[in-house]
């Protein structure tokens, strides 16, 4: 049954559709806030007095993010045009980006299987075998201890495949080359992705094909839809994501158990509905703890997600004791100190509320609003800039304004901050190497956009 906020987050949608058009949503970052916000939060099985409170605490904490939200993202579009100009100098852009030569694809595809072989070598020190490491499914084995220096960095390569992938996706789109280079690199993207496990990994593929397809045919005056192949791998995607939902709590000992196991299951979309079913009721049920133990059973964790952000980029070998994340804190009250690598997640209105009660709930929901607005904002004039380089950037921002659903925040933020923050560090210091080895150019560039994303 629809829950208070499925209704809400519905009409919301509906609003934004007939604004913009239906191929307009995924371009729409508080569209595919909405979408989120259902998918975890628009369904229940059933409806206490329990439920009804929790409800009521999702739509403040939705009021004030989406209040927050929309104050970031109105102003004045020329100065994100400026900001992102500091990033990569205006010289390099023109009316729009010329087709990727023969050896730029070529980088482009070794990003992609630099992020294979670096992944794959990692789970397989974590797993302790190739075979275990194509298995994995959601740590189904013990993982062992690596250098969280390597997690990190393959962490960074994977969105440097994921840009990849937007670079050659809208070259593609807009100048017809490249076709090879793509495919090859979207299904080695799908190849590692698939064993790890997770759903949003897989989908996470989809996506800068997406964004590649609509922003190239922007870029020529098309008309807004989808190309054929686009749709044909978010189909391939989705069956992949069926398999998964049904599998992935499954041990298995290699691909050919793992076949059999598939085989054995007929109705994977009615398993992989129940499995995001389970997702949303266990979100529900984390929410719901906060909200009858902070306070009362438990005191209230004061200001403990901002100040966990901030201490964040200390890393953990020079301070051990240095505050976890909220999810891991939460499983930590919840299992009675138990250690678990577990980490929940109680979406805005339960971390919220542990931050300090209704007062958390308001303080989290507009901060992470705010950020949320001025990353879709920036987003948005990202995508209308031509360079490459500024359209990855975008798709960067446009993942952070997504990210502060379901939690937990500090996990979100940093997951989507720091890749953004290494690769605009990265982009000054080519644009200034580049400028000091003698281009230059205009010292502005500006974009005929209106100031607000409405």
């Amino acid at each position: 049954m629809l829950t208070l906020t499925g209704i809400v987050v519905l009409l919301a949608l509906g609003v934004r559709v007939w604004k913009k058009g239906i191929f307009g949503i995924p371009l729409d970052p508080y569209s595919m806030i909405c979408l989120s916000y259902f998918r975890f939060f628009g369904l229940g099985s059933s409806y206490s007095e329990q439920d009804l409170t929790i409800d009521f605490s999702i739509l403040l904490a939705l009021g004030c993010f989406s209040a927050a939200f929309f104050l970031a993202n109105g102003g004045c579009t020329d100065f994100a045009c400026g900001t992102l100009g500091v990033l990569w100098p205006p010289s390099r852009t023109c009316q729009r980006p010329a087709p990727i030569p023969y050896w730029g694809r070529v980088v482009l595809v070794l990003v992609v299987v630099a992020y294979v072989v670096l992944n794959l070598w990692v789970a397989t020190l974590q797993h302790g075998s190739l075979m275990k490491a194509l298995v994995r499914l959601y740590s189904n084995f013990d993982v062992v201890y690596v250098n969280p220096w390597l997690l990190r960095a393959s962490k960074y390569c994977y969105y440097g495949a994921l840009m990849a992938l937007l670079v050659l996706r809208y070259n593609h789109v807009v100048f017809g080359s490249g076709r090879i280079a793509l495919w090859v690199s979207c299904g080695l993207c799908m190849f590692v992705a698939f064993p790890k496990g997770s759903a949003g990994g897989l989908v996470a593929v989809v996506f800068p094909l997406l964004y590649g397809d609509l922003l190239g045919r922007l870029s020529v005056g098309r008309k807004l839809r989808l190309s054929m192949d686009t749709y044909a791998i978010g189909g391939t995607v989705l069956v992949f994501v069926f398999v998964l939902m049904a599998v992935r709590g499954v041990r298995v000992a290699d691909p050919q158990e793992l076949w059999e196991q598939v085989k054995a299951r007929a109705n994977l979309g009615g398993q992989a509905v129940g499995a995001v079913a389970g997702a949303h009721h266990v979100v529900w049920q984390d929410i719901g703890f906060c909200l009858k133990t902070f306070g009362k059973e438990e005191p209230f964790l004061w200001f403990y997600t901002p100040y966990s952000i901030l201490v964040n980029p200390i890393p953990r070998e020079l301070w051990p004791e240095k505050p976890v994340g909220f999810g891991l804190r939460l499983a930590e009250i919840k299992y009675e100190g138990r250690t678990s690598v577990v980490s929940l997640a109680a979406g805005l209105a339960g971390e919220g509320y542990a931050n300090g009660g209704i007062f958390g709930i308001v303080l989290l929901s507009f901060g992470f609003g705010f950020i949320s607005g001025k990353a879709a904002k920036y987003a948005l004039t990202a995508f209308v800039i031509p360079s490459y380089p500024v359209l990855a950037t975008g798709m960067l921002l446009f993942g952070l304004s997504g990210r502060f659903v379901r939690g937990g925040m500090m996990s979100m933020f940093c997951a989507g901050f720091y890749p953004l923050a290494a690769w605009c560090v990265l982009l000054f210091l080519v644009g200034r190497l580049w400028t000091l080895g003698g281009a230059s150019g205009a010292s502005s560039y500006r974009v005929p956009l209106q100031g607000g994303n409405g």
